[in-house]
């Protein structure tokens, strides 16, 4: 197998192990989510408080309190850990990957040629830009010089008006 076609599967591997991990964080939410319902249906202080009207210790009261919820709590220990797997997974295999990708001469290569075409595309916007200002500049000049000749032939014109009735005049 190639170098190539290894870092290719080590990618789509840690595709999927980021996918898993996703998986684990949405499920720790509708943890979170529905034990946050939970809570705000079963009232725990006035459970507590409750338990202390009936003569329950204090520490009872909580023991009590913290048994109910401790399937919970185990609920989100075990996602946490198995976060914490996937996570461990997920970083093993990016420093391999990263590894891999820093010694495969044929995605360099890839790199090299994507970074020509890249500063190529740079290039040609920024000449389209001056051509484009360009243009721009021309289209003003040209109006500008159309107002300039056609004010200098008004102003021809009426000197040859003047021209004639300072003739006619004389004569």
């Amino acid at each position: 197998q190639t170098q190539t076609g290894r870092v290719k599967e080590l990618a789509g591997q840690l595709s999927g192990t980021a996918s898993e991990v996703e998986a684990v964080l949405a499920h720790r939410d509708s943890l979170r989510e529905a034990f946050v319902q939970r809570v705000q249906q079963e009232h725990p202080v006035r459970a507590v408080l409750d338990w202390h009207i009936q003569g329950v210790p204090h520490d009872e009261a909580f023991r009590r309190l913290l048994g109910a919820y401790g399937e919970w709590r185990n609920a989100f220990n075990q996602n946490i850990q198995e976060a914490q797997q996937e996570l461990s997974v997920l970083e093993g295999g990016f420093v391999e990957f990263c590894a891999l990708a820093k010694s495969d001469l044929e995605l360099k290569r890839r790199e090299a040629e994507i970074k020509e075409v890249s500063e190529a595309l740079d290039a040609y916007d920024e000449l389209a830009a001056h051509s484009r200002e360009g243009v721009s500049f021309y289209q003003q000049a040209q109006e500008l010089i159309r107002k300039l000749k056609t004010r200098a032939e008004d102003f021809k014109c009426a000197r040859d008006i003047e021209k004639e009735d300072l003739m006619e005049q004389i004569a």
